[in-house]
């Protein structure tokens, strides 16, 4: 892999807001809901605290893979929606 800077989507930040405002849950609420899904997919070795949620909706930190993947999975969306900066969330579809 090349050592280039690594380019970000710019509307993710706003996504996982938005999909923690839609399920209307504090940011605590979204660390339990988040590492009960990420257990759920076997990844039994990640935490969360509720700063990193702040720093995600902040764009000050990026997810990681399984941790956008569990946001896709609460909030019934494909990863790719989440990533591609053109798509726009539809959710209960």
């Amino acid at each position: 892999m090349g050592k280039g800077k690594r380019i970000v989507p710019k509307r993710l930040p706003e996504k996982l807001k938005t999909i923690r405002f839609d399920l209307n849950l504090s940011l605590e609420k979204m660390v339990t809901a988040l590492e009960t899904e990420l257990r759920n997919l076997e990844y039994r070795d990640i935490n969360l605290y509720s700063g990193y949620i702040t720093e995600f909706e902040q764009g000050k930190r990026e997810p990681i893979l399984p941790v956008l993947l569990a946001y896709g999975r609460l909030a019934k969306v494909n990863v790719e929606t989440l990533i591609d900066d053109k798509l726009e969330i539809q959710f209960g579809k």
